[in-house]
């Protein structure tokens, strides 16, 4: 059975027309419903993306019974739904037009936008884990700096805070060793600049909001969550070429490769000298795999020299300590751990699942590409959906993901 997608409308503050809203806590209306004819939005589009906040913009006429009540004023919310039980997506409008028949236009920001609203004084934590830096910089820092102050009207911005979200377990590594991380600013950045240039950018993974599920009892709407990299999150559903498939970009991206380092601090300062001895390390088997020459300041990887020539880059450390035992160990390691330069993909394709009744394709879901064509079978990251709530046929899903290497010919 095709699934449908609604829309619900929740203002900070019900005015008018009670007869208009459900529920108690955060009241709502109908803004969409298939099945309701005079409940029905027109041109709607909604675009999202991983750590991102997505859009979503939609027309509205006067035939609609809230088209009044969305133009009364900007303070409000639009949520999303897939089935009527589960919500994808929420946000506020940011830009309303009407055009010469009375038809309004709204482009909506996803609440993750609240996020870039607000910005935080510069700050240095040293050894603390992922989750700690999230717990200041938005549980504690951002809510107080939007919490109303004495004789406000909270209703007015009672949406605009996030309760304590869900953190996905990224506190220890692969080998289940705990993260102990630096993080620190020179200058003031907002809460969204900070989580996704301190955190995401390092760790990968996903952050995203969700609908509190008993908003009476945390008193707010939204929760932040963050969700580490999982490649076991894998949708049962197959894209193929010649079916559901229908453009493929391939990449072969050199920019960001190395095959050496030179350790640097934050301000791009070289941490080492020229004074030295031979230092390598070795893998399990007693083979260098990376070196570094007598009276040098460069650390080789020593296959990836040997295959593509010696391109340095820069490896900025936590270390402020030159020439430091410390120093030397981590860059061989690092550079020992680069590697080859890779072969990137981008597949936009249709999504097919709200037709058929299949699980639906989730943001930061993996999913099995194939190309019979080139022999190439791939399980590939789901990066952006963008959806026609109207037509679902037409909604389509960008997906992402590399092979390492020459192997792969395109």
């Amino acid at each position: 059975m095709a699934a449908v997608y609604t829309v619900r409308f929740y203002p900070y503050k019900v005015y008018d027309n009670q007869h208009w809203y459900t529920g108690e806590k955060y009241p709502y209306a109908m803004l969409h419903d298939p099945t309701q004819p005079d409940r029905f939005l027109m041109d709607t589009q909604l675009e999202i993306a991983q750590s991102k906040s997505g859009n979503f913009t939609f027309t509205i006429t006067k035939e609609n019974p809230l088209y009044s009540r969305l133009r009364q004023d900007m303070q409000w919310e639009v949520a999303v739904f897939r089935d009527s039980s589960r919500c994808i997506w929420a946000g506020y409008p940011t830009e309303r037009s009407t055009d010469i028949y009375g038809k309004t236009i709204f482009t909506c920001e996803g609440v993750l936008g609240y996020l870039n609203q607000v910005y935080l004084p510069a700050f240095s934590f040293s050894g603390i884990s992922p989750s700690e830096l999230i717990r200041r910089v938005v549980f504690n820092w951002y809510n107080t700096e939007i919490t109303p102050d004495s004789g406000e009207d909270t209703s007015k911005s009672r949406h605009k805070c996030f309760a304590n979200g869900y953190i996905g377990d990224f506190d220890t590594d692969e080998n289940g060793k705990e993260r102990k991380i630096t993080r620190y600013t020179d200058k003031s950045l907002t809460a969204m600049d900070i989580l996704q240039t301190r955190l995401v950018d390092y760790f990968g993974g996903d952050l995203h909001v969700k609908m509190a599920a008993a908003p009476e009892v945390t008193d707010e709407l939204w929760e932040l969550h963050y969700q580490s990299p999982d490649t076991s999150n894998i949708n049962p559903h197959t894209l193929e070429i010649g079916k559901n498939v229908v453009e493929v970009d391939y990449q072969y991206d050199t920019q960001n490769f190395y095959t050496a380092l030179v350790p640097t601090d934050k301000d791009n300062n070289i941490l080492v000298t020229a004074n030295n001895d031979v230092q390598s390390v070795t893998d399990g088997h007693q083979t260098i795999t990376a070196v570094r020459r007598k009276n040098s300041v460069i650390f080789r990887n020593v296959k990836l020299v040997k295959t593509y020539g010696l391109l340095v880059g820069l490896y900025q450390t936590e270390s402020e300590i030159a020439d430091s035992a410390s120093l030397i160990g981590s860059t061989l390691s690092k550079a020992a751990n680069l590697k080859p330069p890779k072969v990137s993909f981008s597949v936009h394709a249709k999504d097919t699942t709200m037709l058929t009744g299949d699980a639906p394709l989730e943001i930061g879901q993996y999913v099995q590409f194939s190309h019979p064509q080139r022999t190439l079978h791939a399980m590939m990251l789901i990066s952006k959906i963008t959806m026609k709530l109207e037509d679902p046929t037409q909604n389509e899903i960008e997906l992402s993901g590399y092979a390492d290497g020459n192997p792969l010919r395109f």
